[in-house]
């Protein structure tokens, strides 16, 4: 399944700025797993950042909106 996020992540006029995006821990203990195909958000980007899920497990869980991903810029 493919999500993205609500919020908008804007590095545009940053010419020399760029992310990275990944999981949290705590969603691999709950077998989900997040994939970033391509987690580097490069300079000047700006929209929202997709993320392909998928359940491993043999229970069903429960998507919220407001589930914290981890970003860092650099």
């Amino acid at each position: 399944m493919l999500v993205c996020t609500r919020e908008i992540m804007n590095l545009k006029g940053h010419s020399k700025v760029a992310g990275r995006a990944d999981d949290k821990s705590f969603l691999a203990r709950s077998d989900l797993s997040v994939h970033v195909a391509a987690p580097t958000v490069h300079a000047r980007f700006r929209g929202p950042i997709q993320f392909g899920i998928k359940n491993h497990g043999t229970l069903p869980i429960r998507l919220r909106s407001g589930i914290r991903s981890q970003t860092s810029l650099g």
